[in-house]
């Protein structure tokens, strides 16, 4: 994406053990640490300094090397770290959006910690992003995620291509597997 002149997050992708002055010379403190197999997240860390850091990659050092595991290291976007924007799209056309915040100071999202979710109504440069995105990977389900940086511009924080809408229908009221459900047969001509 970063190719293609979409924010992101300056982001690092890690396969084996890395050489820590480099990292720190692309990213400063916090980073966030993730697996690329991660769901309701589990498997992303927030580390504070290069201590932590290579503490953590010794850990993992094993994976990392043996196992041929990858991981990302990405900027830590924290002007408004407590809140993000998910956008649904579904044949390259947004669904639904919801505005996810969180009660306490957390990087993570997650509702069963205590984040709520609000219906909202995107604007013209958030379903420009959704959809840019979205093209880029030819991804016609999923959702994108939007972080928010310090003067309100986005950062794509990922595209997920196994989205789960159960928050999301409860937020907006639309019925996100019959939009699904829809799109499938229209395209398919499934009668």
């Amino acid at each position: 994406m970063a190719i293609n002149r979409l924010p992101v997050p300056k982001t690092i992708l890690l396969k084996g053990m890395p050489n820590i002055s480099f990292i720190e010379k692309q990213l400063n403190y916090p980073i966030i640490l993730k697996k690329l197999d991660w769901h309701a997240w589990k498997g992303i860390i927030k580390v504070k300094d290069s201590w932590e850091l290579e503490d953590i990659l010794e850990m993992l050092e094993e994976s990392l090397v043996k196992l041929n595991k990858v991981l990302l290291l990405q900027e830590y976007i924290w002007e408004k770290a407590w809140q993000d924007l998910r956008i649904f799209l579904v044949g390259w056309r947004v669904i639904a959006s919801m505005l996810r915040k969180w009660k306490d100071w957390d990087f993570k999202a997650n509702f069963s910690w205590g984040w709520s979710v609000y219906k909202h109504e995107v604007n013209e440069k958030e379903e420009i992003l959704a959809i840019e995105a979205t093209n880029l990977i030819w991804l016609d389900i999923c959702w994108v995620d939007l972080l928010f940086d310090k003067d309100n511009w986005y950062r794509i924080c990922e595209v997920n291509a196994s989205p789960g809408f159960k928050w999301l229908e409860e937020a907006t009221g639309i019925n996100i597997a019959g939009e699904i459900l829809n799109y499938i047969e229209n395209r398919y001509f499934i009668k």
